[in-house]
């Protein structure tokens, strides 16, 4: 996955979705951090916990699409 989105809106995004991630879960590799998904023109950053949900989608230049977990 390769994408270019500005330094704004990474910080917002990534605030927002600490949030709520848990920092850490009895299933760890699973259920903690933050989902990365291209989804054409723009990144969609999620997080959950056991009771919230939070989803911030950001503009991107997306060069390779896919998904990752950090």
């Amino acid at each position: 996955m390769k994408f270019t989105i500005t330094a704004q809106d990474l910080k917002r995004a990534l605030n927002t979705c600490n949030e709520i991630a848990p920092v850490s879960s009895a299933i760890a590799e699973e259920k903690t951090g933050v989902l990365l998904r291209t989804n054409g023109n723009s990144v969609v950053f999620m997080a959950f916990d056991d009771t919230s949900y939070v989803r911030v989608e950001v503009p991107a230049e997306v060069q390779d699409p896919g998904e990752a977990l950090v």
